[in-house]
């Protein structure tokens, strides 16, 4: 039976996708076309996409009415005001917001950042569908440059957290909801002060992360249901209130992320090669780390250890892991995950990797990689004895290469992007030519 498998993305970077999660952001965007670039006092109604890729001051600010700017440049609003809308600052923009008075996002506001947003005033989440989201690992969020509130008083607001944000006071109200505020894997949110009153305000559902404070946390409501959420108590912060930390993980005596979270990682990700999947992983630093499992899974529920790899135990340098995976050993749908277990024995779980097929298969040989964009290769499981017709034909049906021998190896520099067909004997399969 044909069996044809097509290479999917594989994620690399800021863990977005993954099972038992936050929500994400939308993919990435350029700051180009839509109604063009925007300007001092620009108003951004609905159905407007503006952008902004300079450097400058805009004195009038900018009112967000139901439409989107993005920024890719540096930018600093005087003013802002959120109706409603969305405002994305994309990996190597910077945005500041200055003014006086507290920041209301209104409803239906979304904030997206991946990189650099500074916050000089309070920002209170009020009405319903209202979300701020540090996009990526490398994203950062800064609300400390004074006695800043990020405020969350909406059942349907949240915060999410992928990257690092450092912010004066966190305040989740009773009228907010159980997860208001969510933390992606090794993501850290810096804190002077944390008021929550409401039940498990706090989640962290795929994987640790870190929470730090310094002044005082008071809790009205148990903050958390989960070990994942790792409560990093620096020395002489306070707790008042009548209720707990709830099943978070605390350290005290703190003096960083970094002593609370066992490592730092930097990215998870998996590359198709000629003969194997090449599972790739990294550490900024690492604390009594003894070593890495990886994982499978068919389903995404039931896993089983296919490896383990030491880890350094401490570090403070970038290391890099490596590991290989036999490509006959890949079932149809194959899912993989990091486990990292601690010199104490505790653990924990890097999102999800859901891998798809590296190459095209059939029985006999297989072609890969695709998509390609220099050649296309075939591997035969035995060298043929018999006679072999190759016939590679474009999506309009035109033939663009034949050969009468067992060729390893199809050179597709020349040939136009798209979609191509290859016919080996009496066997057709698809593959995809990417310049």
């Amino acid at each position: 039976m044909k069996k044809i498998w097509m290479l999917l993305a594989i994620l690399s970077t800021g863990w977005e996708v993954a099972y038992g999660q936050c929500t994400t952001c939308p993919s990435a965007g350029a700051c180009n076309g839509g109604n063009g670039a925007a300007t001092n006092g620009q108003n951004i109604n609905s159905g407007n996409t503006y952008f902004y890729s300079g450097s400058g001051t805009f004195s009038s600010g900018v009112n967000l009415n139901g439409g989107t700017l993005r920024i890719c440049g540096t930018l600093t609003l005087s003013s802002i005001n959120f109706n409603s809308g969305i405002l994305v600052i994309e990996s190597g923009g910077s945005l500041t917001i200055n003014g006086s008075g507290t920041l209301f996002l209104n409803g239906s506001t979304s904030i997206y950042n991946r990189g650099q947003l500074t916050i000089n005033r309070s920002i209170t989440m009020q009405n319903s569908n209202n979300r701020i989201i540090n996009c990526t690992s490398s994203a950062n969020l800064t609300m400390n440059g004074g006695s800043h509130t990020l405020e969350i008083n909406s059942s349907s607001s949240n915060f999410i957290n992928y990257g690092n944000a450092d912010i004066h006071t966190l305040f989740i109200q009773s009228s907010a909801s159980g997860g208001a505020v969510c933390l992606g894997t090794s993501s850290t949110l810096n804190l002077t002060n944390l008021n929550n009153n409401e039940s498990n305000g706090v989640d962290a559902p795929s994987g640790r992360a870190c929470v730090r404070y310094t002044g005082n946390a008071a809790l009205n409501s148990n903050l958390s249901n989960t070990s994942n959420v790792v409560v990093c108590r620096a020395t002489g912060a306070t707790r008042s209130g009548g209720a707990s930390f709830g099943g978070a993980a605390v350290t005290t005596g703190c003096s960083s992320c970094l002593v609370a979270l066992p490592i730092e990682l930097v990215y998870f990700k998996a590359e198709c090669n000629s003969n194997d999947l090449l599972l790739k992983w990294a550490t900024a630093s690492e604390r009594n780390n003894a070593f890495f499992t990886l994982e499978k899974s068919l389903d995404g529920i039931q896993w089983e250890s296919i490896a383990t790899i030491q880890g350094a135990g401490n570090s403070e340098s970038l290391l890099e892991y490596e590991s290989h995976y036999a490509y006959q050993t890949i079932e149809k749908n194959v899912y993989f995950r990091l486990k990292q277990t601690n010199t104490n024995g505790t653990f924990t779980y890097s999102e999800i990797i859901d891998q798809k097929k590296c190459l095209m298969e059939h029985v006999g040989y297989i072609v890969f990689p695709n998509p390609t964009d220099k050649f296309v290769n075939i591997k035969y499981d035995n060298l043929p004895n018999t006679k072999y017709e190759i016939v590679v034909y474009n999506a309009f049906q035109q033939i663009v290469f034949t050969s009468q021998q067992a060729l390893t190896s199809i050179d597709t520099e020349t040939w136009n992007k798209g979609l191509y067909f290859i016919r080996i004997n009496d066997t057709v399969m698809k593959f995809v030519v990417e310049h």
